[in-house]
């Protein structure tokens, strides 16, 4: 059974190494390769000295500029950074909590604005443009390991792992498991803003929607996967449609990330 990969850090949130994570053929995903995580703005010389010893060569920042300028990584001396925004960009000036705060007013349910966004992330021509690029920094990584990573590792962060999960032959189960592993690994995150949050609004209401937004829902991941049938009529054509991952290009990136 899949463990999650935890990397165990001082100030960072939801860093997993996809390494032993199971294919189908009876490989498994190289260890020290892929990495998905949450912020990295917080981390401490112990934290870089963490992902130093996971060779990290390359981190991909799925985030939008105002993002970026509240909370900026840090400058890594020998490793790459890639700004490569999934979703539009946020308003600007606006923290993540306050944004989620403001649109749990403005929504009756998190719960399905999630839904939605992830249905509409599929059907997005600058989301699918930039997952393409994405799956090009991949293939152009021989050595090392590529960490992506958002705010929170959950939304961007999880559609980007699943679909390359996805691509190297993991089962659907434990791509799915995977992506709601953030739920065990980001329990005190989750406690920490939803108790902010209900200072700021002092309304239950919105910290209850709020947390459905915060929280990784097997119906969220399969909004997308819903949205990637109705566009191509599959999976695996929208992959090869849509993020040109044809049979050829995914056996290039089993070859690499695979052993």
């Amino acid at each position: 059974m899949w463990n999650g990969g935890w990397i165990d850090t001082l100030s960072l949130n939801n860093v997993r190494d996809l390494g032993g994570m199971p294919a189908q053929d009876g490989r498994h995903i190289r260890y020290n390769r892929l990495i998905r995580g949450g912020l990295l703005s917080g981390a401490t010389e112990e934290d870089i000295s963490i992902l130093r010893g996971h060779d990290v060569r390359v981190i991909i920042d799925l985030r939008g500029d105002p993002e970026i300028a509240g909370a900026p990584d840090p400058v890594l001396e020998g490793i790459r950074y890639i700004k490569n925004p999934l979703f539009p960009a946020r308003t600007s000036g606006i923290t993540h909590e306050e944004e989620m705060a403001q649109t749990a007013r403005k929504m009756s349910e998190g719960y399905n604005h999630m839904k939605d966004l992830y249905g509409r992330a599929a059907r997005n021509d600058r989301a699918v443009f930039r997952l393409k690029q994405f799956f090009g920094y991949l293939l152009n990584q021989k050595e090392g390991a590529v960490l992506w990573h958002c705010t929170a590792g959950k939304d961007r962060t999880g559609i980007t792992a699943a679909l390359v999960e996805t691509a190297l032959g993991v089962p659907r189960d434990i791509v799915m498991q995977d992506y709601l592993y953030t739920n065990d690994f980001s329990k005190k995150a989750f406690s920490e803003t939803m108790a902010r949050i209900l200072i700021k609004t002092d309304d239950q209401t919105v910290v209850d929607s709020a947390r459905e937004m915060m929280l990784a829902r097997e119906e969220y991941l399969q909004a997308f996967v819903t949205g990637m049938i109705l566009e191509e009529g599959s999976i695996e054509q929208y992959m090869e449609k849509r993020l040109g991952l044809d049979e050829k290009t995914k056996a290039q990136l089993q070859d690499m990330y695979l052993e």
